[in-house]
């Protein structure tokens, strides 16, 4: 892991005057998640430090246990004594909640400052993985964590709280089962203890007190949107709080609740969540406005079962209608993402478009079946068969692209990272009659081999859902590659594993199938540290000598 210097100052209001916490030669572990030393801490790197609301005391993570510290005296107290790697952690999240809950501390000081809440993960079940770190030396070294994936186990997660007073420690009741998600923790403004609650399935959601009272509940035939810290706002008075929900009219709206009664009243919609009565006519009109400036011509057609899609493209400088054009489609096309109706182009996706633009091509992009700001039922229309509709939607776009006059219908290609690689690369296989090149970075090549909260929300247990699973692994299919294939990964993917890639090309191998192949040691998911240039170079490189 690589040592970075980053000063960042977090504060924490006491009255009038407010102290300063700040992390000094902070280093990684995963996307959200690192070391540091702080000044209030001592000298030996800990995590998740936090002050108290009195900023007396300070608390932290070190060696997976959790500690206070009176910031008077220096005088440490240890909450927790059974932290171990790869076992049990204490007030810090494990991989998996980190990377799909989106947070990493997990423990939290009452308002009054007089307890903490904290989660406890017991990691002892959990299937270990591990990555191969080269490094520069001469003999590479295993790097190895718990990875759940698909249908494996998962930490068994507990909900403790430390009273200050008299130094004790109990266990919150979180309901019989434990092969569960306690997604969020906190305090009421009032002073209760509050957590959330999901199902292995993650069909149901609730919001429990520390009483085990349940404040709300939700549920859907297929699955609740993974929550966060935005899903539900505690009010000031501590008796109301507000909910986004989406299950309750297929658009995402705010809900008024009260602790004591349950719903009050509906709010308001959230427009941002929801833009399908904006439909693409919006999207042009910023553009006449001089509102969206990126080069953006927005539109839309229906795929084969008459569902109407949203895309954007760009045309090179100088468009000539007259000649035939490559062109290069990109999408992401993962659950609930959006990549049409978006204020703007990402400068790393621009540094690929601008030279492919310069030299004729057009670029375009299409959001399918299964993304978001269409409503509950076009995002949910892809649950238990990811990469189904989506490839058939990618399919359809490049054929209705290829019936334009100044397209080359020999020369259409598709490029996608992540969820787009996965895509990516079904399309090129499913459509090799219109797809003549493929880009797949870092992409999943079956959902097996990814991890559980993600996986299961959206497809369900591999044992109840296998077809879901493999009938659309582009593992599956490599018999049926035509057209020229670039495959990328990094070996430090922590998130989407090189094994991936690995298994694809064992695949393609198999199938006596050329395709090219770049591989950036001990890169990351997002090509860092070393590669997140060099790997947009090559990538506009490949495409100019392949489509």
């Amino acid at each position: 892991m690589r040592k970075l210097l980053l000063i960042v100052s977090l504060f924490v209001a006491t009255g009038s005057a407010a102290q300063e916490l700040t992390p000094l030669d902070r280093t990684s572990i995963y996307r959200r998640s690192f070391t540091a030393r702080y000044e209030l801490t001592g000298e030996v790197p800990v995590r998740e430090a936090a002050l108290s609301p009195d900023s007396t005391k300070v608390g932290f993570v070190r060696d997976n246990d959790l500690f206070l510290r009176d910031i008077a005296t220096g005088v440490e107290t240890r909450l927790t004594s059974d932290g171990e790697r790869n076992h049990i952690i204490n007030g810090a999240t494990d991989w998996v909640y980190e990377e799909e809950y989106a947070f990493t501390r997990a423990w939290e000081w009452s308002p009054d400052g007089r307890s903490i809440a904290w989660l406890r993960f017991d990691e002892t079940l959990v299937p270990e993985f591990s990555m191969m770190r080269y490094d520069g030396g001469l003999y590479p070294a295993p790097y190895t964590f718990k990875y759940p994936k698909a249908g494996e186990a998962n930490s068994v997660v507990t909900l403790h709280v430390y009273d200050l007073e008299d130094g004790l420690s109990r266990q919150v009741e979180t309901g019989a089962e434990t092969d569960q998600y306690i997604p969020r923790i906190g305090w009421t403004p009032a002073g209760q203890l509050f957590f959330y609650r999901v199902n292995r399935l993650q069909n149901r959601f609730e919001v429990v007190l520390g009483d085990g009272r349940v404040i709300y509940d939700e549920s859907s035939p297929t699955y609740v949107e993974r929550p966060d810290e935005n899903t539900v706002t505690f009010q000031p008075d501590g008796r109301h709080f507000v909910v986004r929900n989406e299950t309750r009219t297929g658009r995402w709206e705010e809900y008024l609740y009260s602790v004591e009664g349950g719903f009050v009243e509906s709010l308001s919609v959230d427009a941002e969540k929801d833009v399908a009565p904006l439909g693409i006519d919006y999207w042009n009109e910023r553009v006449a406005r001089g509102e969206i400036t990126d080069g953006r011509e927005f539109f839309s057609f229906p795929n084969d079962d008459g569902v109407e899609l949203f895309g954007w493209m760009l045309k090179p400088e100088g468009f000539d209608p007259a000649r035939k054009h490559p062109v290069f489609m990109t999408q992401y096309s993962g659950p609930g993402s959006r990549s049409v109706c978006v204020e703007r182009i990402g400068a790393g996706d621009m540094s690929i478009y601008r030279p492919l633009l310069d030299a004729g091509y057009i670029v375009a992009c299409v959001d399918p079946r299964g993304t978001g700001g269409r409503g509950e039922a076009f995002k949910k229309s892809t649950y238990g068969a990811l990469g189904k509709l989506e490839t058939e939607d990618q399919i359809a776009a490049a054929r209705w692209l290829a019936q334009k006059p100044w397209v080359d219908s020999a020369r259409i290609g598709i490029y996608g990272w992540s969820y787009g690689g996965f895509i990516a690369l079904n399309s090129v296989l499913k459509g090799a009659d219109v797809f003549a090149a493929a880009v797949a970075v870092a992409p999943v090549t079956s959902w097996r081999f990814y991890d559980t909260i993600y996986t299961e929300i959206y497809n369900g247990l591999p044992s109840q859902n296998p077809a879901g699973y493999d009938n659309n692994s582009p593992i599956n299919y490599a018999g049926l590659l035509q057209g020229r294939l670039l495959l990328v990964h990094g070996t430090g993917d922590d998130n989407v594993h090189v094994q991936n890639s690995y298994e694809m090309a064992r695949a393609l191998v198999a199938a006596d199938r050329r395709f090219d192949m770049m591989i950036y040691p001990d890169d990351n998911h997002s090509m860092r540290p070393s590669g997140s240039t060099h790997i947009r170079q090559k990538i506009v490189a490949w495409v100019l000598e392949n489509l």
